[in-house]
């Protein structure tokens, strides 16, 4: 079997002397990661980074080094964020990271860290002991540390709670009111009658801050925000929201009270997707006031709060759910399977997110496939055989819609989990050049033998031959570089260029 593999795989001399005569492709492919490492004024150079971040590739890192010794930030976070994921260890690399003299850079690039989990605990002790540290930098990882309780360092928020900034101050406060210091209330009750430009935006940053880590001490201020008529209402129902999730006494009865005290169906909606929003950490009951409901979809709302609340017989009224085809629902949903669900309810919910796409209005057909992409690949990093189960049979089945399948493709193309291209091993030609070109390029990326059709057929879509996303070309052009030995001039050439 191994000789076998290894007889199919091109030599790489000959390959590399073909690659040569190929200079259209090369200069494709050099043109495109040029576009990378510039900014671009359609903001494609972010489309370009985040496809090859997704690569996951360690030869990229000569290109994320140049990003991170560039002038322009938006560069040098992608840069960092790249290395990070690149290596084995999924870590931030916090030399570099020291290197760079924008302070700005240095919290955004540590804050996406995290929220992409590529900052671990003892690097976050790292940062906050690290004298030549700006506070700010520490500042944001003092909220990883204060919500694993290894935060000692109170200085940096008392410091912090001094600035003129009022969104610095407010979540220095925020986290030393979560370390019991009740006199941090005081402060951030004078954030409520601030005139500043800025106050909504430093309140939506303490509301999302305290649900991200768990911020519990921060209820009552959100119902006190809750009840200001003069708040806007928006901001005021995600004020609730944090009060009930954090089951702030109050809280429910007044969700009740704006329920029952208007008839207008949009502000319903608003409210039951608030509670279903919020449903793996409220009591079942408060769903009671929505399942009776005239309107279907609020009633369904209802229904499916009320289960994940239960813990149990989640998967039907959620899949209910997705077929009645509200994207912002849909949305919900693959975020609860993602992030909360049990394995075999995320299995099941996922799967329904994929077979969704046949059904509904074709007004929003584009949303559903979107939604069935996101899912193939969520699906495939939680459980590549259940994934397998469900993809597999749509992929086989002649008359499945072509739109699909190039999804489903796309979904495994995205993924980082290992061997997607087993998924797609022995089917027949796919129906559409788009469908080919993604199995194609899967096979490519997952290291699998290519013949010299083959890789014709890559170095054409690195050249745009049909290819409209520039993710994908970037991507076939990295790996037709690497299977032709010509990644370090590529990247010269790119740089220099």
């Amino acid at each position: 079997m191994l000789l076998s593999i290894i007889l199919l795989l091109p030599a790489p001399a000959a390959l590399a002397q073909g690659a040569k005569r190929d200079q259209a492709t090369f200069d494709s492919a050099v043109f495109l990661l040029s576009q990378s490492v510039r900014v671009q004024r359609d903001n494609s150079h972010t489309r370009l980074l985040s496809a090859l971040r997704q690569l996951a590739d360690p030869g990229l890192a000569p290109l994320f080094n140049h990003l991170i010794a560039t002038e322009e930030p938006r560069l040098q976070i992608h840069g960092l964020l790249g290395l990070a994921e690149a290596h084995p260890q999924r870590k931030l690399d916090l030399v570099r990271l020291a290197q760079i003299d924008d302070e700005t850079v240095q919290r955004l690039a540590v804050s996406a860290a995290m929220t992409f989990e590529l900052l671990d605990i003892e690097q976050a002790r790292q940062i906050v002991n690290w004298e030549d540290m700006s506070n700010d930098v520490k500042l944001v990882v003092a909220a990883k540390l204060v919500e694993q309780g290894a935060f000692d360092k109170l200085d940096i928020l008392h410091e912090a709670a001094k600035s003129d900034r009022l969104a610095k101050q407010a979540l220095a406060n925020l986290l030393l009111l979560q370390l019991g210091h009740a006199d941090a209330m005081a402060p951030l009750e004078r954030i409520l009658s601030s005139t500043a430009p800025d106050r909504d935006e430093a309140i939506v940053m303490l509301l999302q801050t305290a649900v991200s880590f768990e911020f519990d001490r921060i209820a009552p201020w959100a119902l006190r925000l809750a009840r200001d008529e003069r708040a806007d209402p928006d901001l005021a129902l995600s004020a609730l929201s944090v009060a009930m999730r954090f089951r702030e006494r109050g809280a429910v009865e007044l969700w009740r009270q704006q329920l029952q005290s208007t008839t207008d169906v949009a502000r319903r909606a608003r409210l039951a997707l608030a509670a279903l929003r919020i449903s793996p950490w409220v009591d079942a009951g408060i769903f009671d006031a929505l399942v009776g409901d005239a309107d279907p979809y609020i009633a369904q709302l209802g229904k499916a709060g009320r289960a994940i609340a239960q813990g149990r017989d989640i998967v039907e009224p959620v899949i209910t759910l997705v077929n009645m085809g509200q994207p912002v629902t849909n949305q919900w949903v693959l975020r609860y399977a993602k992030l909360y669900a049990a394995e075999d309810d995320a299995k099941e919910i996922l799967r329904g997110l994929i077979l969704a796409y046949d059904d509904g209005h074709p007004r929003l057909r584009e949303q559903r496939l979107y939604a069935a992409v996101e899912a193939t690949q969520v699906l495939f990093d939680r459980s590549p055989p259940a994934a397998a189960l469900v993809i597999r049979p749509i992929l086989e089945n002649p008359k499945a819609d072509n739109a699909l399948v190039e999804g489903i493709l796309l979904g495994l193309v995205r993924t980082n989990a290992p061997e997607p291209q087993r998924v797609i091993e022995g089917l027949s030609p796919f129906k559409t050049a788009d469908a080919r070109r993604l199995a194609l390029l899967l096979r490519a990326r997952h290291g699998e033998p290519l013949d010299d059709v083959q890789v014709d057929d890559l170095a054409r879509m690195v050249r745009g031959g049909g290819v409209a996303r520039e993710s994908l070309r970037v991507q076939a052009a990295w790996v037709w570089l690497k299977l032709t030995g010509q990644t370090n001039n590529a990247l010269a050439e790119a740089r220099d260029g």
